[in-house]
C-alpha cells in the first residue's frame, strides 16, 4: 500500500542568519509558503467539504495547514469525517496554522488563477498575498485541531474508482434521512455469500443492491455503513479523478477496521467513523418464487410514469399499474388535478395483476435501469417487486408496492 506522507510541518529555522553578526538580520528560510492559485482553489475545495458552516466549536471552521518543505498539507474535519489533501508548492516551510476555511477559500476564489499566492505568519495572524492583493487573516491555536487518529486497519484494498463511481449512482439515491433508523442514512458495504463486494441502500420503501468482485486484499470484509455525508463526499472527490492517458480510471485505496474507513485518491484522503448500529438483512425483501413477468423498455416507461404522474400532489405521488397482455395500463388521480392515464407495449407473462406504486420512487428505479430491455418480476399486489436488466445484472431494486 502506499505509505502516506506526513502532515508535521517543518520547524522554523532558528539562528540561520545571513552574515556572521547575525543580530538583527532576517533568517535565511523564513517560515513562508508559496503557492499557486489553482493548486491552493482544488486544495481548499477538497477539503472544504467535510468542514461544516455552522460549529458550536470555533476551531472545527478552520483548516488546519502545515508543510514540509515543498508541499503543502491541508486538513478540514467536523470530528466524526476528515479531508486531507497534498499540495506541491514553490516553498512551504516553517509554517502550522489554522485559519478560517471559508474565508481562504473565498479568497483564492477571487485571486487571479495563474497568480502565485504567499502565505506567512505575522505572531496570530496569517498574512496572504498575491499581486497587490493582501490578506491579514486571524488564526487559532494548531493545539485545538482536532485530528481522527488511523487505527490499525483490518482490511485493505484498491478498487478502480469507475467501480466506486457506479456504486455510488446504482444505490446512494436509496439511502435514508432520519433520525429513527439512523442506520440506513449510508450506503452497507460488506461481502456476500458469494464472496462478491456487495453495496446496497434502502429507506424501508425502496431497496437498491450492487454487487461486484471483491478486490484482492478485500476477502472478509467487516460489514460496515458508511454514512450519507461520507458518501456524499466520496462521491464528489471520485468526480475530480481523470483517467490516466491510457484511460484507465485509477485506483483508489480503502481500508476500515469496522468503525472507520479510509479512501486514499492520491493527493486527497478521506477518512470517516461508520455508523455505529445492525443493518437489517436485506435479502429477506427480496421476492422469491414469482410468477409474474414484465418485460419493457425503461427510458419508454420512464416517460410514461413522468407524463401521468403530473396531475398527482407530493403527497400521494400514486400511480396504479395494470399488467397483462401486450399492454400496461398507467394511471393517476387527483381529486384536485383529475386524472392522467398512458398505456403502453410490454411482454407480460403470468395473469393479470394490478398494483400500486409511488411515483417518485418508480421514476429513481428507471433512471437506473439505463438501456433495454429491463424486467420486472412480481407475484400479487401487496408483494415487493424486483426491477433488473437481467439475471446476471451487477444491480437490481426492489420496490414496495403502495395500496391502490
Amino acid at each position: 500500500m502506499m505509505a502516506k506522507a506526513s502532515t508535521t510541518a517543518e520547524p522554523p529555522a532558528e539562528g540561520d542568519e545571513q552574515g556572521s553578526a547575525g543580530k538583527g538580520k532576517s533568517p535565511v528560510n523564513p517560515p513562508i509558503i508559496e503557492v499557486g492559485v489553482k493548486q491552493l482553489r482544488a486544495a481548499m475545495k477538497a477539503v472544504s467539504g467535510a468542514i461544516e458552516s455552522r460549529n458550536t466549536i470555533p476551531v472545527l471552521s478552520n483548516v488546519l495547514i502545515t508543510c514540509d518543505g515543498r508541499r503543502l498539507f491541508l486538513t478540514g474535519t467536523d470530528l466524526d469525517l476528515m479531508i486531507e489533501t497534498t499540495v506541491e508548492a514553490q516553498k512551504a516551510r516553517g509554517i502550522s496554522v489554522t485559519v478560517g476555511a471559508k474565508l481562504l477559500e473565498d479568497i483564492a476564489k477571487k485571486l487571479p488563477a495563474e497568480a502565485l499566492a504567499t502565505m506567512v505568519l505575522d505572531g496570530n495572524q496569517l498574512v496572504v498575498s498575491a499581486g497587490r492583493a493582501r490578506f491579514r487573516l486571524p488564526t487559532l491555536p494548531v493545539a485545538d485541531f482536532p485530528i481522527l487518529t488511523a487505527p490499525e486497519w483490518l482490511h485493505e484494498f484498491e478498487c478502480p474508482a469507475s467501480v466506486w463511481t457506479q456504486m455510488i449512482d446504482r444505490v446512494g439515491f436509496a439511502m435514508a434521512s432520519e433520525e429513527a433508523r439512523y442506520y440506513l442514512n449510508g450506503i452497507y458495504l460488506h461481502q456476500t455469500p458469494a464472496g462478491l463486494l456487495g453495496a446496497a441502500a434502502t429507506d424501508g420503501h425502496r431497496l437498491a443492491v450492487f454487487r461486484t468482485d471483491m478486490p484482492d486484499g478485500g476477502e472478509g470484509l467487516t460489514s460496515i455503513i458508511l454514512g450519507r455525508k461520507a458518501v456524499g463526499l466520496v462521491a464528489k472527490l471520485l468526480d475530480d479523478l481523470k483517467p490516466g492517458d491510457d484511460g484507465v480510471s485509477p485506483e483508489v485505496e480503502f481500508a476500515t477496521d469496522g468503525k472507520k474507513a479510509r479512501f486514499d485518491f492520491g493527493t486527497v484522503t478521506l477518512t470517516t467513523k461508520l455508523i455505529d448500529g445492525q443493518y437489517p438483512d436485506y435479502t429477506r425483501v427480496i421476492p422469491i418464487g414469482t410468477d409474474k413477468r414484465c418485460e419493457f423498455t425503461p427510458s419508454i416507461l420512464r416517460e410514461a410514469v413522468d407524463r401521468v404522474i403530473v396531475v398527482t400532489t407530493e403527497k400521494t405521488r400514486l400511480v396504479k399499474a395494470v399488467f397483462g397482455g401486450e399492454l400496461l395500463q398507467l394511471e393517476s388521480v387527483s381529486p384536485e388535478n383529475g386524472r392522467g392515464t398512458e398505456e403502453l407495449a410490454v411482454a407480460h407473462e403470468g395473469g393479470e395483476l394490478t398494483i400500486g406504486f409511488n411515483g417518485s420512487y418508480l421514476l429513481a428505479v428507471l433512471d437506473h435501469l439505463a438501456g433495454g430491455p429491463a424486467e420486472v418480476l412480481m407475484t400479487d399486489p401487496a408483494g415487493p417487486t424486483l426491477w433488473r436488466q437481467d439475471e446476471q445484472a451487477t444491480s437490481f431494486y426492489v420496490l414496495m408496492p403502495m395500496r391502490v
